[in-house]
């Protein structure tokens, strides 16, 4: 769908058309946790909305993982002068396609995982514990139906069956902590939350 259907002459901004709203969002996640140097990952980054803001961070490295390969060269084009420290990888769904040889201090996902059943989001989440470093951070926007407000229907906007319990347990089950899970129409929209979480460190 999202390579050869959807229409990207807007760059995915038609999710986020109020300049407030998409500065809260930045708030909340990019402005929150990424830092100058950080090797990131980002699933899905679609046209590249939110991987200008993360190269904004000035990161030493940056990895776009995506479905699409129209996606991938969209950004490929777009972000050409930062082509020294951006790499593509074309993935298939059913996790990240690296090895534990690469490594992120943050890994980084917004309006992708609102999409994905929990059997897949174990299977991302599974790679996450292991490609991120002790003291690493994520970041994913997620579907929380559970949420949902009184007369929304709680899988518009094509959600995932998947609740903020669900996240929780997904977590637990990979050794990762849940340092903020953010919940405002706001910020996360209607039926979905943002899970803010990091490896442990290393301790003894």
């Amino acid at each position: 769908m999202w390579d050869e259907e959807f229409d990207w002459s807007r760059g995915g901004e038609e999710w986020t058309v109020s300049p407030a709203w998409w500065e809260s969002i930045l708030d909340a996640t990019v402005r929150r946790v990424a830092r100058p140097g950080q090797a990131v990952l980002e699933i899905g980054p679609g046209a590249g909305r939110f991987t200008a803001e993360l190269l904004g961070a000035r990161p030493r490295r940056l990895v776009l993982l995506d479905l699409s390969p129209k996606c991938l060269e969209m950004c490929r084009e777009r972000f050409a002068p930062a082509e020294a420290v951006l790499e593509f990888v074309l993935g298939d769904g059913a996790g990240v396609p690296l090895d534990e040889s690469e490594t992120f201090d943050l890994i980084f996902s917004f309006d992708v995982f609102v999409h994905v059943e929990r059997p897949e989001v174990m299977s991302y989440f599974t790679d996450f514990a292991r490609l991120l470093v002790p003291g690493g951070h994520g970041v994913v926007h997620y579907a929380s139906i559970d949420r949902t407000p009184e007369g929304l229907d709680p899988r518009s906007g094509w959600r995932a069956d998947l609740r903020s319990t669900d996240m929780r347990e997904i977590l637990a089950a990979n050794g990762l902590e849940l340092v903020d899970d953010i919940y405002d129409p706001q910020i996360s929209h209607a039926n979905s939350s943002i899970a803010i979480f990091r490896r442990p460190e290393v301790t003894g």
